[in-house]
Parts: structure tokens; sequence; C-alpha cells
């Protein structure tokens, strides 16, 4: 017996199609949640829901190495970084992010920080009247994320920093000069970003120890030594970029107030009732379809053999809709959404298993945080969706269309601003 075969053609121009959709449609038209296919010319094992997603994450059976495409991996990861380790390499590497990213007073530090400039940058956005919601919290974020790590957002270019790494998230997906011209803004960031490494290493830009900032660039690995400063660079990006990626949730937590206007009341009444809110919009939010990996050696699961080095894909976005884990998967309830406080297989929009053992992302708590702070502030105020706004973009990944575009009640009349 072997994994079920689609017996479709290659899956390269479906899925440059339909991203989030396919590896689930075949999975429910095989009656698996295993099968293989064609992709590019090679076989891939296909993988969908919790099951598999506890296959694909647990006990260091698939490595990232060389499993995403240069494209990808440039903008989002690049050679040096905590994703292209594995084993105990990883986890001492990642031991860093945890303590950077988990602990309540360090999240609280940037959820405020993004809260002081949203409620700076309001009363302009309300007298102008009508604002791309995607366009205005970014560079907010991309000022919260540089405050919060230490690092002098001028040293980084100022506001063309937010541009940049915003950049490398929407082109991530693409092919061709679009993706070309963000490696080249990423490459910008990454020499100013070498430059301030230094500065810090050599005492110029005098920072507390425990800044994240510092703890990068002074960061020692018990077996492999120092960090290298290409790898502080790259890591330091592993912090900036995240949290201004977190503009797509926010602008699909808009997204959802507006189709669900109910819940601006409800959230008032029952602020008990945010977190679960914004939890129910990262299940149901198209972010990243899906994760790469192949197989560190000669696996067995269900009887079946997949042999290393196979590769193999796994279906995130469909796995949060699985009907078996979340019934009626499409309905917004925030009433059932898992939290990522659970770190189970069943919940996966930044990744599935333990994240302090495996690739789960391990910034899943600063995002719900920030997602919270502009949820809340969106739901204080008073605005509706311009038209159109509540359709998606064909993005990757796709965001409301116009980057949300809202009005405020009151305000004046003026078009958003120019990206």
């Amino acid at each position: 017996m072997t994994f079920p075969r689609d017996p479709g053609r290659d899956l390269v121009l479906r899925l440059l199609r339909d991203p989030f959709g396919l590896i689930a449609g075949k999975a429910a038209k095989l009656e698996t949640d295993a099968f293989e296919a064609r992709l590019a010319g090679r076989t891939v094992l296909c993988l969908h829901g919790s099951e598999a997603a506890a296959f694909f994450y647990d006990d260091d059976r698939f490595t990232r190495v060389g499993a995403m495409p240069r494209s990808v991996s440039r903008l989002l990861q690049d050679r040096r970084s905590v994703q292209s380790l594995d084993g105990p390499a990883h986890r001492r590497r990642k031991a860093l992010f945890l303590d950077l990213l988990l602990p309540e007073a360090r999240v609280a530090d940037l959820a405020d920080r993004f809260d002081a400039l949203w409620r700076e940058a309001e009363p302009e956005w309300r007298r102008r009247g009508r604002i791309a919601l995607l366009e205005e919290v970014t560079p907010l974020l991309a000022a919260a994320a540089c405050g919060w790590t230490g690092a002098p957002i001028s040293a980084l270019g100022g506001r063309r920093l937010a541009r940049d790494l915003e950049a490398m998230v929407a082109n991530a997906g693409r092919l061709g000069p679009r993706n070309w011209r963000a490696r080249w803004r990423r490459g910008r960031v990454e020499r100013r970003a070498a430059k301030l490494i230094r500065r810090v290493r050599r005492g110029d830009l005098v920072l507390s120890a425990e800044t994240p900032l510092a703890r990068i660039a002074f960061f020692e690995d018990p077996e492999d030594g120092a960090m290298s400063e290409a790898a502080a660079v790259d890591e330091l990006l592993n912090l900036l970029r995240p949290v201004v990626a977190v503009n797509r949730f926010i602008a699909h937590a808009a997204l959802a107030l507006a189709r669900e206007p109910a819940w601006r009341t409800r959230l008032r009444d029952d602020p008990a009732m945010l977190e679960p809110f914004v939890e129910e919009v990262r299940r149901l939010a198209p972010f990243f379809p899906l994760i790469a990996g192949r197989a560190a050696r000669n696996l067995v699961w269900r009887g079946e053999t997949v042999a290393a080095g196979r590769w193999a894909l796994l279906d995130l976005h469909g796995t949060n809709r699985d009907p078996g884990a979340f019934p009626d998967p499409e309905r917004f309830d925030p009433g059932r959404a898992p939290s990522w406080r659970d770190q189970d297989h069943r919940f996966v929009p930044q990744g599935a298993g333990d994240a302090a053992r495996t690739h789960r992302c391990p910034g899943e708590a600063a995002t719900v945080a920030l997602m919270k702070v502009a949820t809340a502030r969106l739901r204080a105020a008073d605005w509706e969706a311009a038209p159109g706004s509540l359709e998606l973009s064909n993005d990757m990944p796709p965001v409301p269309r116009g980057g949300f575009e809202m009005r405020f009640a009151g305000g004046g009349r003026g078009r958003p601003r120019a990206p």
C-alpha cells in the first residue's frame, strides 16, 4: 500500500492560482489527509489536518534546510537565521527568541509602544477622514518594533524601513522583478543593520544588556561560540519584519469588524472576548498557505514509508479550516477558536507544535497582543468601510482591497495617501 496519488497535472501553476485551497480540495476529493503529487517535476507528499501537522512538526522529522524556494527564503529567512538550523543548534538559537518574545513584560512593552503610536496617529486620521489602514499601521509597527528592540529607526532608514520590511513580506510569494526588487531592498536594510550591530559591539551605541538588539549582538552559542555579524543581522530582521507583517492580521481584524458589526458592541460590553476574537481572525485570515520541509531521515507514518529527503507540503490554511476540528469552519465564531497558548496541532496560523521544541513561531504572543491593541482601538472608533474594502485582493498574502480603506465619521474627505 502507498499514499494515494493525485492523478492531475503538475501542481505548480495550480498553486500559483489557488495556493490556499488546492491541497485541502484535493485531500477532500481523495478522501485522505496525505497524498502524493507532482510539483515542479518532483514527487511531493501533501499533508492536511491536525494529525498530519503533528507528524510534520514533531520530533525533528522534517528539516526546513533547502525546502523553501530561494525567492521565498531570501526574503523571509535567509541562510544564517534560526529557521535554517535544525536539532540542538536550532533549539539553542530558538531559546534566545523564546526569551525575547514570550515573557509577558516584553510582549506588553511592544504592545504599549504600538498603542502609544496609534493614539498619536489617530487624530490625524480623523482629520483626513479617510485612510488605508494597512498603509497607516505599517510605519507604526515598524517604529514600535525598533523602539522595542533598541534599534534607532533612523539608523535603519527611517520611514523607508517600514516600506522595505513590508516589501519583504508582500513579495515573498512572487516571482520575477517584484521579488528581485524586494531582495534588493532587504540587502539595503541588511547593510544598515550590519553597521548597527558593529556600533553595539564596539560600544558606540550603549544599550541595556537585556535589550533585544543587545541580546542578539552579543549572543553566544554554548557549542558554536559568538554569532557572526551576518547571522546577527538576519536575526534582527527576524524580529522587525514579523512585527510589520502583523499589519495583515490587523487589516483582517478590521474586515471582520466591518462584516460582523455586532462584534463592535460585543467587544465593548465584554472585553474578555477580545483575545478570542483576534484568534478567530487568525484562524480564518489567509496568511501563509503552506509550509515546506524535507524528511530528515527515513520515516514511517501509518505504515507508509517517507524516504529521507522526500519533500513535503503541510497545508496550514486548510488545517485551520478542517471541519473535523472546526465544525462549520467558514463561520466566524470567536466562541470556538482555540488559543496560541494551547500549542496543539489544530490551530496553525503560524505553524504547529511546541514553540520550545519545534519550528512553531515563537512570536504568536506578540502577534495576538498587537492585534488586540488594534482591535480595541478600531472597536472604539466611529468609522465605516469604504466601498470595495470588504473584498480581498489578489496579493500574496491577500489583504482587503485598497489596504482596507475606512472613513471616519465627521472627518475630512481626503483620499488615502499614496503608498
